[in-house]
């Protein structure tokens, strides 16, 4: 009972100081968190790319956000000279066609937010929700002929991001902030594999982890 009445006093006292909405758009790299070796699913690169708008809408040092974002992994530069699928032998010229990852993202969740002193301002955030995926198909031809590839059956993963973020304010309306966020997603292919069959399909399976960095800019109305 006195759990209760203290969660009803914190939110009575969360919901009666001033409310108060916030645009932020941030931008930056992105750095997978798992290795991206030779025989990654999709050959894509350790760095990504990310941007994302929120809107927020805060009583007092809680509040709840809606984040819509971009983020993409592009292939290897080098995914032509190494053959992704490094186990792959016997094949004395290749070239890949597709590859990376392309996806939009709309995530919703709480926001807690700290003040230190008038111009300084943390705050930290869960997000969940979807990834919308482009459905891109990687491969790998010899003369070609397909020898291995993977098409992406993943259309809208389960999506989880939570992260923090520091804010200057200039004035009572405008803020620059720096954010990193912890990103996660999971993708789905069937593969085709020459040594199991061209048209054997396997389901395969890879976790995305990136770290986020951004710089931002935030406006309170």
């Amino acid at each position: 009972m006195k759990k209760c009445m203290l969660i009803f006093c914190f939110l009575t006292a969360t919901a009666s100081a001033k409310a108060q909405w916030r645009l932020q758009i941030q931008t930056g790299p992105s750095f997978s968190l798992r290795s991206q070796n030779t025989d990654s699913l999709f050959a894509s690169k350790n760095q990504a790319f990310h941007a994302q708008a929120a809107v927020r809408y805060d009583w007092g040092h809680l509040g709840l956000s809606l984040t819509l974002g971009y983020l993409q992994q592009n292939r290897r530069s080098d995914a032509n000279i190494n053959r992704p699928p490094a186990f792959l032998s016997g094949i004395d010229a290749h070239q890949v066609a597709g590859g990376g990852v392309k996806a939009v993202y709309l995530l919703a969740g709480p926001e807690f937010c700290f003040a230190c002193g008038p111009k300084f301002k943390f705050n930290v955030g869960i997000r969940a929700g979807v990834s919308f995926v482009e459905k891109n198909t990687f491969q790998l031809l010899d003369q070609n002929a397909v020898e291995y590839e993977n098409q992406l059956q993943s259309k809208t993963p389960f999506t989880f991001n939570t992260g923090l973020a520091a804010h200057y304010f200039f004035d009572e309306h405008w803020a620059v902030g720096l954010m990193a966020d912890y990103h996660h997603f999971c993708l789905k292919a069937t593969n085709r594999d020459k040594r199991n069959g061209i048209n054997n399909l396997i389901q395969l399976k890879q976790s995305k982890d990136f770290l986020n960095l951004g710089l931002g800019v935030t406006y309170k109305f």
